[in-house]
């Protein structure tokens, strides 16, 4: 989710138990805008080094956020990007010479697209397996019962699933 805009005022209040963490983490995200902005202001660019995939384009992006919010005076075009998939020191220097990327809008936004889908449907999918799923397990109704599920959890149940069909077809026999 954004490191910005992780307000939950938009969810069931039921889903917004997490309002001291949330506090806290808008605390330690201020920090790191005062110390990039702190830096940027006297430095000639700022280098990303992220990982080489959407979501460290979607860091560049929430990172240059920040620090319009913050209004801090820097210069756009020297946000640069190092794209890197290796921690071998050739590589990183390979890199480091080559400093001239901007970051891609469109990956940006592409994680950006990612991460509203997976939210709405792990959202859409969790409130109704709780729902349909609850009325089986009436003994837990009284505690918080919530059964979720989200993009990643698929092939992990479907593991589950197939281990569980093996130990009901199992059939014991004599090893020795």
């Amino acid at each position: 989710h954004d490191l910005i805009d992780s307000d939950i005022k938009d969810y069931p209040a039921d889903f917004n138990q997490n309002e001291r963490k949330d506090k806290k983490h808008r605390f330690e995200i201020s920090k790191l805008v005062d110390y990039l902005s702190f830096w940027i202001e006297s430095t000639h660019a700022l280098v990303l080094w992220l990982d080489n995939d959407m979501t460290g384009e979607n860091i560049c992006y929430q990172i240059r956020k920040l620090l319009d919010r913050n209004r801090t005076s820097y210069r756009r075009d020297n946000v640069i990007r190092a794209r890197f998939s290796s921690l071998a020191p050739h590589d990183i220097m390979t890199w480091f010479e080559n400093l001239s990327e901007k970051p891609d809008l469109a990956r940006s936004q592409a994680a950006d697209a990612r991460q509203e889908i997976d939210l709405r449907v792990g959202l859409a999918f969790t409130t109704t397996l709780t729902h349909q799923l609850g009325k089986h397990f009436k003994k837990h109704k009284e505690k918080f019962f919530r059964i979720s599920y989200g993009p990643c959890q698929f092939p992990a149940f479907w593991f589950c699933h197939e281990r569980y069909l093996e130990i009901e077809k199992f059939e014991s026999y004599d090893y020795w």
